[in-house]
């Protein structure tokens, strides 16, 4: 089977697409790929698969780095977090 899933991402586009953009390699893999469309307004993270069990791996590769992202702007702006 294949899988797609999309995950959209409202806010600070520009700056978000420029630190995900670099991460694209270290995340595709012979199973599943990602891929960051900057749309107007948000951004769009792309994922797609062979297996379920590659598209879980993706997805979680995904979140991790708006977690980075996250944790670093809440550094930036001062806030304390988890």
């Amino acid at each position: 089977m294949n899988y797609k899933a999309d995950i959209v991402v409202a806010g600070d586009c520009e700056r978000l697409y420029n630190c995900l953009v670099p991460e694209k390699d270290d995340v595709n893999a012979v199973r599943s790929s990602l891929d960051f469309v900057k749309e107007e307004g948000h951004i769009r993270i792309r994922i797609t698969a062979k297996d379920a069990v590659a598209l879980r791996t993706c997805m979680n590769s995904a979140a991790r780095l708006l977690v980075v992202y996250e944790k670093i702007k809440n550094l930036k702006n001062g806030k304390q977090g988890n």
